[in-house]
């Protein structure tokens, strides 16, 4: 394929194709049948080229939707669970808040307890308190 890409031979079957071809274009009476073929070979080289690189796509597609449903999945599960965690940590603020701890000490607890920084922690506070 590389010598039909390059018309370069470089092995010795590519070099033995090389010296016939120079034999055909130089005999006027078959420069017509080298034509017919060259022209044929082409095309079925365009069409196989096609139906190859029509079937690498699909199989491609095929791939990126399982990879993508993976990927989905996955993104669903952790957004899920960092959702379903920060309802348990709004709730832990809530409890302890209720029962009298100061702010301070239900922010260190919070992240003494989960792994949301202060930062987290203090947004959070002040969203179910601070009015």
């Amino acid at each position: 394929m590389k010598y039909v890409d390059t018309d370069v031979p470089t092995s010795v079957l590519t070099c033995k194709i090389a010296d016939d071809i120079v034999i055909l274009k130089t005999n006027t009476q078959k420069e017509g049948d080298y034509m017919f073929y060259e022209l044929e070979f082409r095309s079925r080289l365009a069409r196989e080229t096609k139906k190859v690189s029509k079937e690498a796509r699909e199989k491609g597609l095929a791939e990126g939707r399982k990879e993508g449903r993976k990927e989905g999945r996955k993104e669903g599960l952790t957004e899920g669970w960092a959702k379903g965690e920060k309802r348990v940590v709004c709730d832990m603020i809530s409890r302890l808040t209720a029962k009298g701890y100061s702010k301070q000490d239900v922010i260190t607890t919070v992240t003494e307890l989960t792994h949301f920084t202060a930062e987290e922690a203090i947004v959070l506070y002040d969203k179910l308190f601070v009015k």
